[in-house]
């Protein structure tokens, strides 16, 4: 089963919808109940306008119908005769095997239940699958009045509104108990690229290949190199433009990576457009940047701890605010990290401020050789500036 977005060719009643998800089964053919459902969901009531809630539907229904198909799960079978109905097993699953945040499932099992709704409707099932009201995962925040597709009031817990975020953080045994799991050069480059400047996935797998440049080039005494990020090239978060700094090992290691091991995968494909990216799959294609083939790697792993693209960044805010604070430098680290990281509001980046607290120091000061001497230089460079 795969998620796929739509190009400009799909169009229904003559108007082009782009980016809209459509599901495919195991034998890749469209899943219809579910793109039924996204479509009316998401353009015929016009409730769901935006492209990121499109692509949030379709992830929550793919999770759901993957989940199904993996178990030999008949969506359709509603009966209530077993012990737990299909959508009770689906939300036990997502707890216990896949550790998924309460608000994360709810958030599908309420698209879940829409699905269910619509299914009745359509004729498509004949029954519901639940009795009385539906169970969301409870949190610590009292409860708020939510309107049910039935038209009353139902209360149940919030998992949105006035939940304190949860940040985790590598420590640098995990680091290197990561590092030394990682075989392949692509992904060992890309997880070292997150943690050292605090890229978003979609970042990382569309990172182009022409930002890398040959350190030859310039003094052997540089040890950062400054990168923009623009939009037009790859994908930002918002499409905005911002900086990062990439240390000059690193930049060493990608750009023999470019000179040697890609160009053996870029050489199984011919398309010029995926060649311009830096990272390429085993099969010489990018990345897809809505995809799960990153997460998928790393689960791969088997580490006794989750790894993900976001874990990496909030690594990289943590430590190098750490290590900033305890620096005497002619900059405010809080700015330097927001500005890396492309928040739009310090308050944001303030949360990591929280975190530092609870993270053990020992732990924190072995997070990077020389890390002082190379945010030392990225200070002098901006007192240079002022």
């Amino acid at each position: 089963m795969r998620l796929v977005f739509s190009t400009i060719d799909f169009k229904i009643k003559g108007s082009a919808y782009s980016d809209f998800p459509i599901i495919l089964d195991g034998l890749m053919n469209i899943h219809w109940y579910a793109l039924e459902f996204l479509i009316n969901a998401c353009i015929v009531l016009g409730t769901a306008t935006s492209i990121l809630t499109w692509e949030q539907y379709g992830r929550a229904l793919y999770d759901f119908f993957s989940f199904c198909e993996a178990n030999d799960h008949d969506w359709r079978d509603t009966s209530l005769t077993s012990r737990h109905s299909l959508i009770e097993t689906y939300r036990n699953w997502c707890i216990s095997e896949c550790s998924s945040e309460a608000s994360t499932v709810n958030d599908r099992l309420r698209i879940v239940y829409r699905l269910y709704e619509f299914a009745l409707e359509e004729g498509w099932i004949s029954n519901l699958p639940w009795k009385g009201k539906k169970v969301f995962l409870k949190d610590h925040k009292p409860g708020v009045t939510s309107k049910d597709t039935t038209g009353g009031n139902s209360k149940y817990p919030s998992s949105r509104k006035g939940n304190k975020t949860s940040i985790s953080v590598l420590s640098r045994l995990q680091v290197d108990m990561l590092s030394e799991s990682i075989t392949s050069i692509e992904l060992k480059l890309i997880t070292r690229l997150g943690l050292a400047c605090g890229l978003r996935k979609e970042e990382l797998v569309t990172f182009p290949k022409k930002y890398i440049i040959d350190p030859k080039t310039y003094p052997k005494t540089k040890m950062n190199y400054r990168v923009k990020l623009d939009p037009r090239d790859m994908k930002t978060k918002g499409s905005k433009t911002r900086q990062i700094d990439i240390p000059a090992p690193l930049m060493g290691d990608l750009w023999n990576y470019i000179k040697f091991d890609r160009q053996v995968r870029a050489s199984l494909c011919a398309n010029e457009k995926e060649n311009k990216t830096l990272f390429l799959t085993e099969k010489g294609r990018a990345f897809a940047n809505r995809g799960r083939g990153l997460n998928t790697l790393y689960s791969r792993l088997d580490l006794p701890f989750k790894v993900n693209p976001h874990i990496l960044r909030h690594t990289y805010a943590t430590h190098t605010l750490y290590v900033l604070r305890k620096m005497s430098l002619p900059m405010e680290p809080l700015i330097y990290v927001r500005d890396r990281l492309g928040h739009t509001s310090i308050k944001t980046t303030e949360l990591y401020l929280h975190f530092i607290e609870l993270v053990d120091d020992n732990v924190l000061d072995m997070v990077q050789n020389n890390i002082a001497s190379y945010y030392g230089e990225v200070a002098n460079e901006a007192a240079q500036k002022l």
